[in-house]
């Protein structure tokens, strides 16, 4: 499985982590990022009614001022169409206290909503302006193809000239860009199904589904890309924090091979309707909610995330149950017509054995490996 990418690049007044300390006073601070990932299994947890899964990405940005350039990098093809902006869901103040774990409150400057965060610590509340990749201004988001693969490039330097225009906004120095990947089948690329070969012979089933997440790890981004990055000298952002998770049905049973902490509990599914705009009413079952969280240690940044799992499940479904009744009635039917020739098979010249002739026998052979074979390619489809 190939690697996200995520970078960027300062401005020219700015620092990095390795300049001279000597040289900072004059210069713009370092911006740091944080990173928030849900992978919901949708069609799983609705049963089919959704036949993709939901990939969001969330990206929280401190003293973004000082970046000229931010980039992020899909391994596979995206059209613009298929990254869904989420900025709207996030001025919704039930939504934005599901995504940041808090009880936020919601505040408008001008087109833009301000999340406001209390702060743990009883000192002055956080403010995250939540940064639209679909905005007015023109020349902000655009969307470049790099062979099969595509990034998105935000560019800071044309919003801080809407800025120097709109000086209440330029105030808030952290934003918070958050869109989702929708209708692209993301097997393959983040994880595959291994099922048994024989699962229409089953009324039920079980299979294993293996995730592979992995972001900036430089090996698994394209060449073609990483030279990109070079040129323009754009850096490989190092996250302060990396929230992953993974939404699943209760009956599934998931095994993690990371050394990153996870942690389980009941996904509130009421409370995400609206964020998700689906219905996850009782019918849905129980959700489990996933959780691997890595946060930096001494000022050591967290250059690279990656997280491998398996989950093993079971199914059993209206088609599972109607495939293996077809495979069965048809085995029953082309044995019952098997031993119904054996006679006529002994005396091939004798046209007639029976209550059976020649005909009906073909007949009802064709018919039961139809059947079979009926059933064999619903059961493929599960």
């Amino acid at each position: 499985m190939e690697s996200f990418g995520c970078w960027y690049k300062l401005q020219n007044n700015s620092c990095t982590e390795e300049n001279d300390t000597s040289k900072l006073e004059n210069r713009a601070p370092v911006p740091d990022f944080d990173l928030h990932v849900n992978f919901w299994f949708l069609g799983d947890i609705l049963k089919q009614k959704i036949k993709y899964p939901y990939l969001d990405i969330g990206i929280k940005i401190k003293n973004y001022q000082s970046l000229s350039n931010f980039v992020f990098s899909f391994p596979f093809h995206v059209n613009s169409n298929e990254v869904i902006d989420l900025s709207s869901k996030m001025s919704n103040k039930t939504n934005a206290s599901m995504v940041f774990n808090e009880a936020c409150e919601i505040e408008t400057q001008k087109e833009y909503t301000i999340v406001k965060i209390p702060d743990k610590e009883k000192k002055a509340d956080k403010k995250l302006l939540i940064f639209p990749l679909e905005q007015a201004i023109e020349n902000i988001c655009e969307y470049i193809d790099c062979g099969d693969k595509t990034y998105i490039v935000i560019r800071f330097e044309n919003f801080k000239k809407y800025l120097g225009k709109n000086s209440e906004l330029e105030v808030y120095k952290d934003i918070y860009i958050r869109f989702r990947i929708k209708d692209i089948n993301l097997q393959d690329i983040l994880y595959f199904d291994n099922e048994p070969f024989n699962k229409s012979l089953d009324s039920a089933f079980s299979g294993t589904r293996v995730l592979d997440f992995k972001i900036n790890e430089k090996r698994n981004i394209d060449k073609s890309i990483t030279a990109r990055m070079d040129l323009d000298e754009e850096t490989l952002i190092r996250f302060s924090q990396v929230h992953f998770l993974v939404m699943e049905p209760s009956s599934y049973d998931l095994i993690a091979y990371t050394k990153n902490q996870m942690t389980c509990r009941e996904l509130e599914k009421d409370l995400w309707n609206d964020y998700l705009k689906v219905d996850l009413d009782s019918k849905a079952g129980h959700i489990l909610a996933y959780h691997w969280r890595m946060k930096s240690e001494d000022d050591h940044k967290i250059g690279d995330f990656s997280c491998f799992a398996k989950i093993n499940y079971q199914k059993m479904q209206l088609n599972t149950v109607l495939a293996y009744v077809l495979v069965v009635l048809g085995i029953g039917v082309i044995g019952s017509t098997i031993v119904s020739a054996t006679p006529l098979l002994n005396s091939i010249f004798l046209w007639k054995n029976g209550q059976y002739v020649l005909p009906n026998l073909i007949l009802d052979l064709i018919f039961g490996v139809l059947m079979l074979l009926a059933g064999w390619v619903l059961g493929k489809r599960k």
